[in-house]
């Protein structure tokens, strides 16, 4: 992992989102499936055709180490897109973890595995795997945020926020700026100082 992830994932998602003027926060419905959970990688797109998984077979076979798989199911509940056996598979080949406004399967076997997994929710019922109409690679809108390859994707308990490619500096730079000053207002409020003094909101 690069110095610049490992930064990325030692910052709250809220203050990445801060350094941003919380632009890059994705829906609240697509949730960490259990905590605590940590997440950072670079996405790698995929605008799926509902209900099949073909692609996602495809995109893991090709991932590069370290990326995240962006699953665009649009929101389709009627089948898993993922459980344990693509998730060991994305384990073997040293992805950083599966995101997706589809649902999963196999919960307690892939909370075991570890490997953070974004999703709406759980549904038992498997996907087809013969539709090769859905695209690998491309931009997509993915929980009101745009995603292209390479972007960075950080989550944590709070969920996801995108983080664009070309801006990954000045936002981490920002972001550890809001962290500092975080740290000097709870260092007031420990010593005594109320809310309402240290913001000027009397």
């Amino acid at each position: 992992m690069s110095d610049l992830l490992k930064k990325f994932l030692s910052i709250p998602t809220a203050s990445i989102a801060f350094g941003q003027g919380d632009s890059g926060i994705v829906d609240p419905k697509i949730k960490p499936m259990w905590k605590p959970m940590n997440l950072v990688g670079t996405a790698i797109t995929i605008d799926s055709i509902p209900g099949d998984n073909l692609a996602v077979h495809i995109a893991i076979s090709n991932a590069p180490k370290g990326t995240v798989i962006v699953l665009d199911t649009k929101y389709h509940k009627d089948h898993a897109c993922v459980g344990d056996i693509i998730i060991r598979n994305c384990i073997k080949r040293g992805l950083a973890g599966f995101v997706t406004n589809g649902v999963m399967r196999d919960l307690n076997d892939c909370r075991e595995l570890g490997l953070p997994i974004y999703a709406t929710g759980v549904c038992m019922r498997s996907p087809s795997k013969k539709e090769d109409k859905a695209i690998i690679g491309k931009p997509i809108i993915f929980g009101g945020v745009s995603i292209e390859n390479g972007d960075y994707i950080i989550g944590d308990d709070d969920g996801l926020v995108v983080v664009k490619k070309n801006k990954c500096e000045i936002v981490l730079k920002r972001a550890i700026e809001k962290e500092s000053k975080e740290k000097e207002i709870i260092n007031k409020i420990n010593n005594g100082e109320n809310t309402i003094d240290i913001f000027g909101l009397n």
